[in-house]
């Protein structure tokens, strides 16, 4: 009796899916500025970073990005030369490090913001002598996540969603909420060292943002993506609302997550060659 093949490749293609590991995450950005500088220098997968106001310090100091704010809400921007489109399931994740200078930092409702940006074709390649300017991220869209310090009357720890055009990048009201506030005191009144995770998922219906400090959610859920401009990411942004002390930033990481069936997809195309290979 002639025994068919296909029901034994399928459990061989089951077995072998079912011992796929997820879907390999590809790192597009790797800057922890030892090699001194804030240019795309000899740092494996590092960046270029610019600011957005003239009146501002932006150093390396001690293989840190120290910003150095005199006003409020002054951002410096990163530019990603292999920036991503994300399908759904799919998710951009950004992860840092973080430190306030000598002093503790004061009370400030918007004490630390970092995003997620698509450009629109407005490459940063230069410090910006105004936050308001074309070249300053102006036009930027995409989502940034807001942190208190200190112990401030308002805490808001939560996500937006900018629209550019307005304002400068991290600052003004081109934007809306995106994830509600969570008003929780994460106690950032001292000047220890805290990391970050920034993660955008793309959703059907949009994106789902979450984020963490020091291991703890600070605040999550889903959000709008009204085009896939807002699924698309090449720039990173930092902006600090505290101008008593320095804001150090370090091990800054992004990497890519491409959506998990792509990779169980390859695996049974494989499986489907070799059964015709055999056959």
């Amino acid at each position: 009796m002639k025994v068919s093949r296909v029901p034994v490749l399928c459990l061989v293609g089951l077995s072998l899916c079912a011992a796929l590991p997820p879907a390999s995450a590809a790192t597009i950005v790797s800057d922890s500025f030892d090699d001194g500088g804030r240019t795309n220098g000899t740092d494996p997968l590092d960046i270029p970073w610019f600011t957005n106001s003239s009146t501002q310090g932006l150093t390396v100091e001690g293989n840190q990005l120290r910003i150095t704010p005199t006003i409020a809400s002054q951002g410096v921007v990163g530019s990603i030369p292999s920036g991503i489109t994300l399908a759904v399931g799919e998710y951009i994740e950004l992860s840092f490090s973080f430190r306030y200078g000598t002093n503790a930092p004061n009370s400030a409702t918007n004490g630390i913001r970092f995003g997620l940006y698509n450009d629109m074709g407005q490459t940063m390649t230069a410090d910006a002598a105004n936050r308001d300017d074309a070249n300053a991220g102006i036009n930027s869209l995409g989502y940034y996540a807001n942190i208190s310090t200190g112990s401030p009357a308002t805490i808001t720890n939560a996500f937006y969603r900018e629209f550019g055009t307005t304002n400068g990048i991290l600052t003004g009201d081109d934007r809306s909420s995106a994830v509600g506030s969570n008003a929780v005191n994460r106690g950032l009144d001292d000047t220890d060292l805290h990391t970050v995770v920034m993660r955008i998922t793309a959703t059907a219906a949009g994106v789902t943002l979450t984020g963490s400090l020091d291991g703890t959610t600070f605040a999550s859920g889903n959000a709008s993506a009204p085009n896939a401009d807002y699924l698309t990411f090449n720039q990173i942004a930092f902006s600090s609302n505290v101008t008593n002390t320095s804001l150090f930033i370090d091990d800054v990481t992004v990497i890519y997550v491409p959506e998990p069936t792509a990779a169980l997809l390859g695996g049974l195309g494989m499986m489907a060659f070799i059964g015709r290979r055999r056959r």
